[in-house]
Formats: structure tokens, C-alpha cells, sequence
């Protein structure tokens, strides 16, 4: 029986694998460099998106600026014409920071002109807000917390640099059976 010729694809094979034998160093080396560059162009990329701004909103210290846990008969106790006793009210004091976490600068620019800038809190009226520190005085001037409607409390559209914070002192009133809560 007489041998079959090989088909040119069956030569090809033949051929590569014989060449990659004898330069099987070379072979090596040259696939190991093209998947390394090949990864770390995939994930080198893949970072190279834009840094995010981040703001945190932190509550440091809450303080119920009164504490009278028994009723005492005749004690009344009133704040803006409300008896805080008898309808079962609490004053409490939040003192908050806003600081800038992200990985860049957020610039007055980068505000919705149209849309308010602060926090709100749920199931409670905000009485006053006053700044407290700041991590410069044009963060201390420009954040300026002011209170809008019952229970929102608007900053001042600053730039705030990355790493920069401002702080304030927020006195909300609400029920003693509700735990506000703070959105920003």
C-alpha cells in the first residue's frame, strides 16, 4: 500500500511545529511578552477612566439639648410657642461635616445650577444651622448653611478640594417617639 501525500495543510503544521522546536526560546519569550503587554494594557486602560467626586455627609455628635425623662407637674417648657413637654417634642442638636472624599477638586461648576445643595431631614424641622469649622476660611465663609422650609438646610455652591471639609451645628426639632434621619 502506497503512502498517502501529504496535504499542504498537514506541511504547514509540520513546518511551524518544526520551527518553533528549534527557536523554542525565542517562541517562549516572544508569547510571554505579547500576553503581558496584552494584560497590562487591558487593565491599565481600564483604570485610566476619570477620578470621581465624592462627598460624605457625617454626623459627628448628636445632643438632645434637653433631657427631662419623668414628668414634673407645673414644668412647662417652651420653644417658638410649642409646649415641648406636653406634646411630646425633642430638641436635638447634629453637629455634621461635609467633606469632599473623592479623587478630585468639585468645582462651582460641576453644581445643577437648578437644583438646592444640602440635606435634608425626614421626620423633623430644622430651626437653625450655624458653620462650626472648616478646613480653610474660604470653605468656613462659602459654605454658608442656610435653613430652607421646615426641614432643608442649603450650602453655598463652594469649591470644595479634594480632602476639604466644612462642619456645622444643626438644631432640629421632632417627636420623642421618631428618630429623624438625615438625606442628602
Amino acid at each position: 500500500m502506497a503512502a498517502l501525500p501529504e496535504s499542504r495543510y498537514q506541511t504547514l503544521v509540520k513546518n511551524a511545529g518544526r520551527w518553533a522546536k528549534d527557536h523554542r526560546s525565542g517562541t517562549f519569550a516572544g508569547l510571554t511578552f505579547a500576553v503581558s503587554v496584552s494584560l497590562a494594557l487591558f487593565f491599565g486602560l481600564s483604570n485610566l477612566g476619570e477620578p470621581d467626586p465624592k462627598l460624605t455627609y457625617e454626623i459627628l455628635r448628636e445632643t438632645d439639648v434637653l433631657d427631662v425623662r419623668t414628668p414634673v407637674e407645673d414644668l412647662q417648657i417652651t420653644f417658638q410657642n410649642q409646649d415641648i413637654q406636653g406634646e411630646n417634642l425633642n430638641l436635638r442638636i447634629y453637629a455634621m461635616r461635609v467633606i469632599n472624599n473623592g479623587e478630585v477638586d468639585i468645582l462651582q461648576t460641576q453644581f445643577d445650577q437648578d437644583q438646592v445643595w444640602g440635606l435634608q431631614v425626614i421626620d423633623g424641622r430644622v430651626i437653625e444651622a450655624r458653620p462650626i469649622e472648616a478646613s480653610s476660611s474660604y470653605l468656613n465663609e462659602k459654605s454658608n448653611p442656610q435653613v430652607r422650609g421646615e426641614n432643608i438646610v442649603e450650602f453655598g455652591k463652594a469649591i470644595v478640594e479634594k480632602g476639604q471639609f466644612f462642619a456645622f451645628n444643626m438644631l432640629v426639632v421632632h417627636s420623642k417617639d421618631v428618630t429623624p434621619e438625615i438625606v442628602s
